[in-house]
C-alpha cells in the first residue's frame, strides 16, 4: 500500500465494521479498526471455551454468543461470503421446528422447515401447512373458530407493504395485531417475536415485524432456508476478514474504546480514545451497536443526530448442556420454543464441526438454549447453577431420553448487543451517510434503503458505507460490490398481497392499522 493511502478509522469490530473495513482495504484505504472489547465479533463473537469431561477424556470446545444462521434471503451476506471464498464454512441446516410446551396442553414438535419447503403448495399457501395439522391444534387448543378469529390479522400480514405502510405501522407494535387472538396463537407469535426480534410483542415495531415476516417467511418457499457456520465464527469469518485488513497495511486493535469523534472544518478528522490519544484520519466509520453509539452521540456529534431514534440494546443468555446419552433421532437441528423459559434451541453436534467430533467420540449429546427478552431478564436473577438446573429440566421434559444423563452445563451471559427495533425506530433511525463529509455509519440498526434485518442489514449498510467513503476519498468505488435489494416475493405472493390489500381498502379498514 502506498504511504499516502487515505486513512480510515472504523469504530467497532463486529460483522458490519470488519466487512466495511475489508472492503475499504480492498480498494486501497489504510484501515484502522478500533474495538472496545477484548475480542472482535460483536454479537457473533467467540468469547471463550468450555472443557467437557466425559469418558475419561477432556475436550475443549468453543463458546460463542450464539449460533447465527445465514438465511437464504440474505443476498448481500451470502454474496460477500461467495466473493471471499468463505461459503465453504457454511453447512446446511436441513430442518427446524416449533416446539409447543404450553401448560395443560400436550407437548408437540411442529416442523416448519422441510414441511414448508417440501410442500406441493406454492408460497404463501405452503406457510400455513404446518399450522393446519392436528398436532398444532392439540398443542394450542386452537379450533376453527380460533382460526376465523385471527384471519383478518393474518391477511393483514400478507397485505402489508413494507415501503408504503411503514409510517402507519412503525408506531404500533405486534401486540396491537394479536390483541384478541386465541391464547395459543398469541403464545406462538410471542415465541416468534422473541426468537426473531429478541424482544416482547408489546415492544417491537409492527412495521419491523411484518417486514421481517414477509422477507424471511412468506416471500418464497425457500425463505426459511438457512445455513450456519460449521466452525466458530472467529475461525470461519472474523479471522479471515481481519487478516485481509492487516495484510493491506491496516490494523485491528482491541481494548481500544473511543470516546469522541473529532470534527474539524465541517468534516470528520479522527477520533479520541479513552486514554487521551487523538487518532487522525481522512474518514471515520462508526460501526457500533446502539449502546456504543450513545457513548459517542454527545460532543461534536450532538447536533448531527439530534432527533434521531436510537434503539435499546438487548442482553441475551446462552446455556450449553452436555449429556452422556445419544441425542434423540429424527429431530430438527434447531427449534423455536413456545410457552417455555427458553426461546430457541440448537443441537450443537448437528451444526458445529467440533461438537460433532465430540459426539462421535463419546456418544454424547450437546445442545444450546437461547434466552431473550423477558426470559433473559428473569435469568439475570438466577445463578449459573440455578439456570443450568432450570434449562436442564426443560430440555429433559422436551426430550425424556436425556433425563438422568446430564454431564454439565455452561452459561454465557451476553452484553446488550442485540438491537430492539421498537416503535419509532424505522423512520427515526440514522442513515448511512450524509450527516457530514468523511463520516459514515453501518450496523443492524442503521436505516437501509430497503427492508432488511439482522446480519443482512449489517452487511447492506456496511457495503453502502464503504462505497460512500471510498467515493469521497477518490478510491476505486467500481471495484466494490453494489448492494443488492431484497429479492421480490414469488408471483403468487404478490398477487395474494394485492388481493388482500384491495379487500382491506375497499372496506375502509386500511391503512389505519390492524383490525382484528
Amino acid at each position: 500500500m502506498a504511504p499516502g493511502s487515505p486513512g480510515v478509522v472504523v469504530v467497532g469490530a463486529g460483522l458490519a465494521g470488519l466487512t466495511a473495513g475489508r472492503l475499504l482495504a480492498e480498494v486501497g484505504a489504510r484501515v484502522t479498526v478500533l474495538e472496545a472489547d477484548a475480542i472482535v465479533g460483536g454479537r457473533m463473537a467467540t468469547s471463550t471455551h468450555v472443557d467437557v469431561d466425559h469418558g475419561g477424556r477432556t475436550t475443549r470446545l468453543p463458546v460463542e454468543h450464539g449460533v447465527h444462521g445465514v438465511f437464504a434471503p440474505y443476498r448481500n451476506l451470502n454474496g460477500l461470503l461467495d466473493r471471499w471464498g468463505l461459503s465453504r464454512e457454511l453447512g446446511e441446516v436441513l430442518d427446524h421446528e416449533v416446539i409447543f410446551a404450553l401448560p395443560d396442553r400436550p407437548m408437540r414438535h411442529i416442523s416448519v422447515g422441510q414441511r414448508i419447503r417440501s410442500s406441493r403448495l406454492p408460497a404463501p399457501l405452503c406457510t400455513s401447512r404446518p399450522f393446519m395439522q392436528r398436532a398444532f391444534m392439540e398443542a394450542t387448543g386452537l379450533d376453527l373458530r380460533g382460526h376465523l378469529q385471527s384471519l383478518p390479522g393474518m391477511l393483514h400480514m400478507l397485505a402489508y407493504d413494507p415501503i408504503r405502510d411503514e409510517p402507519s405501522h412503525d408506531r404500533m407494535t405486534l401486540a396491537d395485531l394479536v390483541r384478541g387472538w386465541p391464547a395459543g396463537l398469541v403464545t406462538l407469535f410471542t415465541a416468534l417475536s422473541r426468537s426473531g426480534t429478541f424482544t416482547e410483542p408489546h415492544r417491537v415495531s409492527l412495521a419491523a415485524f411484518l417486514a421481517g415476516t414477509q422477507l424471511y417467511v412468506l416471500a418464497d418457499k425457500e425463505a426459511t432456508a438457512f445455513r450456519s457456520f460449521t466452525r466458530d465464527a472467529e475461525t470461519a469469518l472474523f479471522a479471515p476478514l481481519r487478516r485481509v485488513i492487516e495484510e493491506a497495511g491496516g490494523e485491528v486493535r482491541t481494548r481500544s474504546p473511543v470516546t469522541r469523534v473529532l470534527l474539524e472544518g465541517g468534516r470528520a478528522t479522527g477520533v479520541l480514545l479513552d486514554d487521551g490519544t487523538r487518532l487522525g484520519a481522512d474518514a471515520v466509520l462508526l460501526a457500533v451497536d446502539p449502546v456504543g453509539f450513545e457513548t459517542l452521540r454527545g460532543g461534536d456529534l450532538a447536533a448531527l443526530f439530534d432527533g434521531c431514534v436510537v434503539p435499546r440494546g438487548l442482553s441475551s443468555v446462552s446455556v450449553r448442556l452436555f449429556y452422556a446419552a445419544p441425542p434423540p433421532v429424527d429431530r430438527a437441528q434447531t427449534a423455536i420454543l413456545a410457552g417455555t423459559t427458553a426461546d430457541a434451541l440448537f443441537w450443537l453436534h448437528r451444526v458445529l464441526t467440533p461438537y460433532a467430533a465430540w459426539t462421535r467420540a463419546t456418544g454424547g449429546a450437546a445442545l444450546e438454549l437461547h434466552l431473550y427478552a423477558d426470559n433473559a431478564d428473569r435469568a439475570g436473577e438466577q445463578s449459573d447453577e440455578q439456570l443450568i438446573q432450570c434449562t436442564g429440566g426443560l430440555v429433559e421434559r422436551l426430550f425424556p431420553s436425556l433425563a438422568g444423563h446430564r454431564l454439565q452445563g455452561q452459561v454465557q451471559r451476553n452484553p446488550p448487543r442485540h438491537t430492539e427495533l421498537g416503535p419509532g425506530t424505522g423512520a427515526g433511525a440514522p442513515e448511512v451517510s450524509g450527516q457530514v463529509p468523511g463520516l459514515a455509519l453501518c450496523g443492524d440498526w442503521i436505516r437501509p434503503p430497503w427492508p432488511c434485518f439482522n446480519l443482512e442489514r449489517a452487511t447492506v449498510t456496511a457495503v453502502l458505507a464503504a462505497r460512500a467513503l471510498a467515493s469521497q476519498l477518490g478510491l476505486h468505488t467500481e471495484r466494490l460490490p453494489a448492494p443488492l435489494p431484497s429479492a421480490p416475493p414469488a408471483r403468487l405472493v404478490r398477487l395474494a398481497s394485492r388481493g388482500c390489500r384491495l379487500a382491506f381498502t375497499s372496506t375502509g379498514r386500511w391503512p389505519a392499522g390492524p383490525q382484528v
